[in-house]
C-alpha cells in the first residue's frame, strides 16, 4: 500500500525548529520507504492502545494526572500537573517510553514520548497511550508521530468533521515504512543529527530541503515586514490628515475658505433647533476645552471640538430580551461588533430580529451615514460609515451609534476615529474589569480636530487617493504571501516525493455528455426554479442568482445544457444564456427586477404561475438537491456565493487541467481570476475559511464540465 509524503501546515505547531524536525523525519521515512518499498500498519508495531482515565483534576491526590493541556512544546512541567485519585493504577500508570496521543480537540494527533515519569502518574481521558512491542523502537514510533507521513494521514481522517478526533482503531490502521531493527536505529540517530555511515545521499537531501525551507521562510519574513510598513503608512496618512499636514498646499491655494468656527456655529444652531423641536434630548453641557487637553497643533483656521457637540446622538445599542433565542431567519438586520469593520459593514451571517422587537428598540435604530463604533472587546475601535442606500437595522450593546448633526461630516469623522490619535484616546478612556469598554460619557468628551467643510472634503479626497495606492500595495503583498506559501509547498513536495509517486498519474474525469435536447428550455426552467425558491430571500439579486445557477449546473446537476460560462469579475457567468433568459421571462411577465441599493432584486411578475409548470425536466431528487443548495446560501448576501462559485471554478479548472491541488494553489488562482478578488483576502482573509467550508459541506468539484476561461477580447482592426 502507498504512503503520502505531503507537507501539512498545522496551526498548533508554529515553532520553526519543530517544523524543521518534522521535515527531517519525513525525508528519513521517505528514504526507507523508497529503499524497502514496503509499509506496515501501526498495530503491528505496538502492544495495543489504551484510552485515558476519566476524572476531574484535583489540587491534591494520590496520582499525578497528565492532560493534553499539560503538554507544551513537547515538554511537561510536572510541578504544575494536577492530581486525581485513580481507582485502577495498573491500567493507567505511565511508564518510561510510553507514547501519548491527543485524540480530540484542536491538537488532535499531537503526541508526547514519556521520559522519567513521575511516580504514580496516570493520563487523562482525552489521550490514547500506545507502547512499542518487540518489533519496534519507541523512539522510531515517536519519529513517525512527528513527521508529515503521520500528519498526512491524521488530517485526512478528519476531513469534513466539525470537531477533529482520532480513535484507537483509526490509529492502528495508520501506515509507516517497514524498517528492520537496524534501520529503525539508524533513522533515530539521523533524526537526532548523529553521524551514521552509509547515508551521505540522505543527509544531502535533508540539508537541501532544510536550506530551501529556510530561504522560503526568509521570503515570507520579508513580505510580512513589507505588510507592516504599508500598515504603518496607512496610519501615518490618517494622522497627517487630521493634523492638517495632507492639505497644507491646498490651504495655500484656497485662502478665502471660511474658518471651521463658521461650520461649528451652524452645527450648534441646528442642534439647538432639534432640541427645541423635541427631536433630540437636551444633554448636560460638555466641559470647555482647556489648553492642557490639546494633544497637538492644528492649522489656524481649524478648531478643537468635543465629539458629543458635533452629534445629535451617541450611545450604544442593546440586545433584546432572550438574546440569540429571539433571532429569526430574516427580518430587521441586527448589527453586532463582528459586522463592523473600518472599510464597511460586513453583512454575511448577520442576525435578524422581528419588526416588533425593532420597534421596541427604536433608540438603537441605525440611519444612513451614521458612524458605527465597536466599544468593547478585541475589536474595540473598529468603525464604519453606514452607506447612503442602507435601509434599516438595530445595534447591540457592543456597538455605538455616532450620528453627526450634519451627515456630510461623517466621512471626515470616520478618518479621525480610525486615526492613531483617536484609537489611543479609546485605549486611554477604557473602563471595565476583564473586558475593555468605552462609555458614552468618555466618548463624547474626546477632542476632535475640526476643519471647514471644504477642507474636510479635500482631506477625504487626499486620503482616498493615498489609501488606494496603499491598498494596491497590500493586494500585491497578499499575492506575494500566497506565492510564498505555495513555494514552501512546492519545495517540500519535491523533497518528500517518493520514487513510487514520481511517475505521471492519469486521473479519470467525468464524461461531458452530448448537449441535451431542449437544453435552453430546460435551463430556463432551472433558472426559474432557483428564482421562485428564492422569492423570500431579501438578499437575492442578479449576482446571487448567477452564482447559484453556476453551482446548480456544475455541482448539482452536471448535465450538458450547452453552458458557456466565462471568467467575469464577480465569478463564473454565462452571459449568453442569462441575457436571453431575462429578455424572455421579463417580457412574458414571469419576473421583474427592482433596484434596491446596489442590488437588482428579482421578483415574481404578474404571470409568475407560468414559470412553475415545467419542472418535470428534473427528477425530484435533483430538485431537492437544488433546494438544499439554495438553503445553504439563503442567509448570505451575494459575496459568499461569489467567493464559493469562483473557488469552485478555479478548483475545477485545476482538476480538468490535471494540475496540483492545494489550498494555496486554489487561493492563488482565485486572486488571479480578477484584481477585484484581492478584497476577499485583505484586510480580512475570507478565502481560507471558504475553502474549509467547501470541504466540510461537500462543495468539492470532480472535474465535470468545461474549463472556465476569460472571454476572448475582440481583435482590434489594424489601421
Amino acid at each position: 500500500m502507498s504512503l503520502k509524503f505531503r507537507y501539512v501546515p498545522l496551526t498548533f505547531i508554529t515553532d520553526e525548529e519543530q517544523i524543521k524536525a518534522q521535515i527531517k523525519n519525513t525525508i528519513i521515512l521517505k528514504y526507507f520507504f523508497d529503499l524497502n518499498n514496503s509499509t506496515i500498519k501501526l498495530n503491528k508495531l505496538i502492544e495495543g492502545t489504551q484510552y485515558g482515565y476519566n476524572a476531574s483534576a484535583l489540587k491534591s491526590g494520590t496520582n499525578k494526572f497528565l492532560r493534553i493541556s499539560d503538554i507544551t512544546d513537547g515538554k511537561v512541567d510536572w510541578e504544575s500537573v494536577p492530581y486525581c485519585d485513580c481507582s485502577d493504577e495498573e491500567t493507567y500508570l505511565l511508564e518510561q517510553e510510553d507514547l501519548l496521543i491527543a485524540r480530540t480537540g484542536g491538537t488532535t494527533g499531537k503526541s508526547f514520548l514519556i521520559t522519567n515519569p513521575q511516580k504514580k502518574s496516570v493520563f487523562a481521558g482525552y489521550l490514547i497511550r500506545i507502547r512499542a512491542n518487540e518489533n519496534s523502537n519507541p523512539e522510531f514510533l515517536n519519529l513517525f508521530l512527528n513527521s508529515y507521513v503521520y500528519w498526512s494521514q491524521v488530517t485526512s481522517l478528519n476531513k469534513g468533521e466539525f470537531r477533529p478526533s482520532v480513535n484507537a482503531s483509526k490509529l492502528k490502521a495508520l501506515l509507516l515504512p517497514k524498517c528492520n531493527e537496524q534501520e529503525q536505529l539508524d533513522a533515530i540517530k539521523l533524526s537526532q543529527g548523529k553521524s551514521v555511515n552509509g547515508y551521505k545521499k540522505l543527509k544531502n537531501e535533508i540539508n537541501k530541503a532544510l536550506l530551501d525551507y529556510e530561504k522560503c521562510k526568509e521570503i515570507s519574513k520579508n513580505i510580512r515586514s513589507q505588510n507592516d510598513i504599508v500598515g504603518k503608512l496607512k496610519q501615518s496618512i490618517l494622522q497627517d490628515a487630521i493634523q492638517g499636514k495632507l492639505t497644507e498646499d491646498w490651504r495655500k491655494t484656497n485662502k478665502n475658505i471660511e474658518p471651521a468656527s463658521e461650520l461649528l456655529k451652524q452645527i450648534k444652531a441646528e442642534k439647538a433647533k432639534l432640541i427645541k423641536e423635541k427631536k433630540i434630548k437636551k444633554e448636560k453641557p460638555l466641559p470647555k476645552i482647556s489648553k492642557e487637553e490639546i494633544p497637538f497643533e492644528i492649522p489656524e483656521n481649524w478648531d478643537w471640538i468635543r465629539l458629543g457637540n458635533l452629534c445629535s446622538k451617541t450611545g450604544s445599542g442593546k440586545t433584546p430580551r432572550g438574546g440569540k433565542s429571539v433571532y429569526i431567519h430574516s427580518g430587521i438586520k441586527f448589527i453586532r461588533s463582528q459586522n463592523v469593520y473600518d472599510y464597511g459593514l460586513i453583512l454575511d451571517n448577520i442576525a435578524h430580529i422581528s419588526e416588533s422587537i425593532h420597534l421596541s428598540m427604536k433608540s438603537t435604530s441605525v440611519q444612513s451615514e451614521d458612524l458605527l463604533l465597536n466599544i468593547t472587546g478585541g475589536s474595540i475601535g473598529r468603525c464604519c460609515v453606514v452607506s447612503k442606500d442602507f435601509d434599516t437595522a438595530n445595534i447591540n450593546q457592543h456597538v455605538a451609534i455616532i450620528r453627526p448633526i450634519f451627515s456630510r461630516i461623517s466621512y471626515y469623522l470616520h478618518s479621525v476615529i480610525c486615526s492613531p490619535y483617536f484609537q489611543s484616546e479609546i485605549i486611554r478612556c477604557q473602563t471595565g474589569a476583564g473586558r475593555e469598554g468605552l462609555p458614552k460619557g468618555k466618548m463624547d468628551n474626546i477632542l476632535i480636530p475640526f476643519p471647514s467643510q471644504d477642507e474636510q472634503e479635500a482631506i477625504i479626497e487626499k486620503i482616498d487617493g493615498l489609501k488606494a495606492r496603499s491598498e494596491s500595495l497590500k493586494h500585491e503583498i497578499a499575492k506575494s504571501e500566497t506565492n510564498a506559501k505555495m513555494l514552501v509547498q512546492a519545495v517540500l513536495k519535491e523533497a518528500f516525493e517518493s520514487n513510487e509517486n514520481k511517475g505521471t498519474k492519469v486521473i479519470a474525469l467525468p464524461t461531458l455528455q452530448d448537449i441535451e435536447e431542449k437544453h435552453f428550455v430546460k435551463r430556463k426552467m432551472l433558472a426559474s426554479y432557483i428564482i421562485n425558491k428564492s422569492a423570500n430571500d431579501e438578499k437575492f439579486g442578479d449576482t446571487k442568482f448567477e452564482k447559484l445557477l453556476y453551482l446548480a449546473d456544475y455541482h448539482i446537476l452536471k448535465r450538458n445544457f450547452g453552458q458557456e460560462y466565462k471568467q467575469k469579475t464577480a465569478g463564473p457567468y454565462d452571459n449568453k444564456f442569462t441575457y436571453a433568459f431575462f429578455q424572455q421571462t421579463i417580457k412574458a411577465g414571469w419576473f421583474y427586477k427592482q433596484k434596491l441599493g446596489n442590488m437588482n432584486r428579482i421578483l415574481p411578475g404578474d404571470k409568475n404561475n407560468k414559470s412553475q409548470i415545467s419542472y418535470d425536466f428534473f427528477s425530484n431528487k435533483e430538485l431537492q438537491r437544488i433546494g438544499e443548495l439554495i438553503n445553504k446560501f439563503i442567509s448570505f448576501d451575494y459575496k459568499i456565493p461569489e467567493i464559493i462559485s469562483t473557488l469552485y471554478a478555479v478548483w475545477n479548472n485545476r482538476i480538468i487541467r490535471k494540475q496540483e491541488i492545494s489550498d494555496e494553489y486554489i487561493k492563488q488562482d482565485f486572486l488571479n481570476w480578477d484584481k477585484g478578488k484581492a478584497q476577499y483576502v485583505y484586510p480580512k482573509d475570507r478565502v481560507a475559511p471558504a475553502i474549509k467550508w467547501m470541504k466540510e459541506n461537500g462543495f468539492v468539484p470532480d472535474g465535470w464540465g468545461k474549463i472556465i476561461e476569460p472571454p476572448k477580447n475582440k481583435t482590434k482592426k489594424k489601421k
